[in-house]
This record gives C-alpha cells, sequence and structure tokens, in this order.
C-alpha cells in the first residue's frame, strides 16, 4: 500500500500543523523551506525522514483535523473502557456513545497500554490519545511526534506521563495492531458522523 500524496505532503510541511510555530523555514521560497526543513525539525523534535519500515494502514491519523482526532481518541479509550469494564471513564461519555463503545468492544476488544498516573486528571481524549501514540511507536515511527504538534503544551505532558507508564511489550502492540487500527477507524468514522 502506497502512502497518499496529501500524506506525503503534510509530512513535509509540519510547521504548518504546528500549534506553537507559525513561520515556515525560508518563508514562500521553495528552496530556503526544502533547506530549512531538516533545522526546523532538528528544533521542534521531529523526526525529518520517513521511517524505512512502517505500516500505511495508520497515515489516515494524520488526515484528521484536530477536534475530530480528539473526540475520535476519547472514543478508542470509551472501547477499552467498556471492556474492562471501567464504568468511571464511560460516564465521562455521552449514553449513545456508552452503548456504542459497549457494542464495539464486544467484539472488538482492547487493552490499554498506558497506565495512569495515581494522580492523573486526565481528560478521555487525552488518554485515548496516549493509547494511540504507543502504538503508533511501533506501526508508524515518527508520525506520533507530528500529531502532537496540534496539541497544546500540557497536554503534550500529560500524554508524555502516560507513555512512560507503558507495561506491554512489543509483542502484545504488535499482536493486537490489525484490531487497534480496526478500532481507530470505527471511532475516527464516528467522530466524523457526529461532530
Amino acid at each position: 500500500m502506497m502512502l497518499p500524496e496529501t500524506f506525503i505532503d503534510w509530512w513535509f510541511n509540519p510547521w504548518a500543523i504546528s500549534a506553537d510555530v507559525t513561520q515556515a523555514p525560508g518563508s514562500n521560497d521553495l528552496v530556503a523551506r526544502r533547506d530549512g526543513y531538516r533545522a526546523w525539525c532538528a528544533s521542534a523534535m521531529i523526526p525529518g525522514d520517513l521511517p524505512l519500515h512502517f505500516d500505511p494502514v495508520w497515515s489516515s491519523v494524520a488526515m484528521m483535523e484536530g477536534a475530530t482526532m480528539q473526540r475520535a481518541a476519547g472514543l478508542f479509550m470509551g472501547l477499552i473502557a467498556a471492556r474492562q469494564p471501567d464504568q468511571e471513564v464511560l460516564r465521562a461519555l455521552p449514553l449513545s456513545d456508552q452503548k456504542w463503545c459497549r457494542s464495539i468492544a464486544a467484539t472488538q476488544p482492547l487493552q490499554a497500554y498506558a497506565l495512569a498516573h495515581p494522580e492523573s486528571t486526565d481528560t478521555l481524549d487525552i488518554c485515548g490519545l496516549a493509547e494511540l501514540a504507543i502504538r503508533l511507536e511501533l506501526g508508524f515511527p515518527g508520525l506520533w511526534p507530528r500529531l502532537q504538534l496540534h496539541l497544546p503544551a500540557n497536554s503534550q505532558a500529560s500524554i508524555a506521563l502516560r507513555r512512560q507508564n507503558n507495561w506491554a511489550g512489543t509483542e502484545d502492540i504488535l499482536r493486537s495492531t490489525t484490531r487497534s487500527q480496526r478500532c481507530w477507524r470505527l471511532c475516527q468514522q464516528r467522530s466524523e458522523e457526529t461532530s
């Protein structure tokens, strides 16, 4: 499966999505932007190159609007909570979403890989984004650092803390890749339909 051209454009234009950095290197001059690309990536702490090995299915995440991605992440966490079952987490969703999560989780069980910090007051979407980040680290290295450019610094810090508490092994995450992608796609569709 090839990467869509829109994804390639998105990957090599990271300053367009950054919440903190608005100025592209070299302004509108294509050569200056190309020459400044690696320096910009280094200052933003994101990889400049596409990884050698990646799962192109995950590229669809990059094409999501920020609010839609956060809503999908909340639903993704809802699927995990429905399988636990974690009623407190599920109650953070509207009733229709709670029912939807329970029905999907009955046939598509997901496991949590990011453990919450004991004093964590993270929102459902932050928890879901941390779960997504862990899966992307193996499935499409370098994609998560770009996606988090959409987020404010405090959200990035919360997600980083949850990811540090990752208890899953590589094998567990890789075994569940297809199911995780299927569930993310369902959450993405629902978030687009209901927004």
